[in-house]
């Protein structure tokens, strides 16, 4: 639980420890699958969890994901600062459609949200 709660106060300087066990379903630690399994099954509609994720990266509501708040997370998460040329690498990779910015459709390619995985569904006959 404290790992999470350090992680998620880069992005939510103010998250309570009350929040986080709310979050945790009052568990003192998840798997991926139980996390995946609490949120799919909540009673929110329209709900898009990138679409907020991106929103964290996207604070003045342009669009496009800014390249400062990128740079303040590395800081925050102890990688040190972000030079500009780190900073234009992270960008031509995350950028799909080349118009040198990241937006929403380029930060879904970069998440990776989805199901759980499954080893017996790889399995072959």
């Amino acid at each position: 639980m404290s790992e999470i709660k350090k992680r998620l106060q880069t992005f939510y300087k103010d998250i309570t420890t009350r929040e986080v066990k709310f979050l945790l379903n009052n568990q003192p630690e998840i798997t991926f699958e139980e996390l995946y399994a609490l949120l799919k099954d909540n009673q929110l509609t329209n709900f898009d969890p990138v679409k907020e994720a991106f929103k964290v990266y996207d604070p003045n509501n342009t669009g496009f994901v800014d390249m400062d708040i990128v740079k303040s997370f590395f800081k925050e998460l102890g990688y040190g600062d972000i030079s500009d040329e780190d900073a234009k690498i992270i960008l031509e990779t995350a950028d799909g459609d080349k118009d040198q910015r990241i937006g929403l459709d380029d930060f879904r390619m970069m998440v990776p949200f989805g199901q759980p995985h499954d080893p017996s569904a790889s399995s072959t006959d």
